[in-house]
C-alpha cells in the first residue's frame, strides 16, 4: 500500500496522507490501503485523502473508491470481492500547495457492513506482480496454450525482479525466413504502476491470443506478438503511482 499517515480529526473522521512515489516528491493519485477495527453499520466513517495531486478526477463524475471486506470474504468467498460501496464522494482543491502543485482532497463516507473487520480500499481493481506471475505460470503449465507462446526474461530491474517478454505466434516447422516475413506487433503494460486497468486488459489479451479461437489462430499465423505485460514491476511492488524504484518516469 501507499498510505503514509492517518490523523483522526473527529470521532469517526480521518485525514489521510498518501506516500509520494519512491525517490520523488510527487505522484499522489493512486491509492491502496487497509482499515482495521471497523465500527460496523452503526457509525459511518468519513475518510479524507488530503494530498491528491491531480486537478481533474473521475471521482467528480460518478466514480467511487473500491472496498474489499475480509469478513465478507471469509463468510462467502464466491460472492464477495471488490465493491464500489463508498458514498458522498467529492473531489476538490483544498488550498494547500506542494511546490508549484495545488493539492486536492478526495473525501468519501463508508458504512462498514461488519464490526471488527479489516477492509481494503483501492483506486482501481488491484492487479499485483504476484497475480501476473501466477497467471503466467498457469498458462505455461497448460499443454495447449504453452505451445502458442514462449516466455523469457527481457532484463532485470534495479531490485532484481525479472521483466518478462512473451513471444506469441504460430511456431512449428516454419523456416526462419518465413518467420522473418511476419509483421511484428509490440504490446506493453504497466509502465506506470498505478495504471492497473492496463494489466487487466493485458490479462485478457494473453488469454485470447493463447486461446483456441479461430480468430486467435489467424492472428498467430500472420503476426509475431512481442508482449511485455509489466514494464515496471519494481514500481508495482512498492506501491508507486507513476515512477520506477529510482523515481524515474519510464516514459
Amino acid at each position: 500500500g501507499n498510505l503514509r499517515r492517518a490523523v483522526q480529526v473527529a470521532a469517526f473522521e480521518y485525514d489521510l496522507l498518501l506516500r509520494t512515489d519512491t525517490n520523488t516528491n510527487s505522484h499522489t493519485r493512486w491509492f491502496y490501503f487497509s482499515v482495521a477495527n471497523t465500527p460496523g453499520r452503526a457509525e459511518p466513517v468519513k475518510l479524507n485523502i488530503v494530498n491528491m495531486s491531480v486537478d481533474g478526477s473521475m471521482f467528480n463524475y460518478g466514480m467511487r473508491p473500491l472496498v474489499w471486506s475480509k469478513r465478507a470474504h471469509e463468510r462467502d468467498p464466491a460472492r464477495s470481492g471488490w465493491r464500489r460501496t463508498a458514498r458522498r464522494v467529492y473531489y476538490y482543491a483544498n488550498g494547500q500547495r506542494r511546490r508549484r502543485q495545488t493539492l486536492h482532497t478526495l473525501t468519501f463516507t463508508v458504512e462498514f457492513e461488519h464490526a471488527d473487520d479489516v477492509c481494503y480500499f483501492a483506486f482501481g481493481y488491484p492487479y499485483t506482480h504476484t497475480h501476473l506471475r501466477t497467471y503466467l505460470a498457469q498458462i505455461e503449465s497448460d499443454p495447449a496454450r504453452s505451445k502458442r507462446f514462449k516466455r523469457r526474461t527481457l532484463c532485470r530491474t534495479l531490485a532484481g525482479n525479472e521483466v518478462d517478454v512473451l513471444t506469441v505466434t504460430t511456431f512449428g516447422a516454419l523456416s526462419a525466413t518465413a518467420l522473418e516475413q511476419r509483421r511484428g506487433i509490440v504490446l506493453t503494460a504497466r509502465v506506470h504502476p498505478g495504471e492497473v486497468g492496463s494489466s487487466w486488459m493485458m490479462h485478457g489479451i494473453l488469454a485470447f491470443l493463447t486461446g483456441p479461437s479461430i480468430e486467435a489462430k489467424i492472428l498467430r499465423d500472420n503476426f509475431i506478438f512481442k508482449i511485455v505485460p509489466m514494464l515496471n514491476p519494481d514500481g508495482v511492488i512498492v506501491g508507486n503511482h507513476r515512477s520506477s524504484l529510482s523515481g524515474a518516469d519510464l516514459n
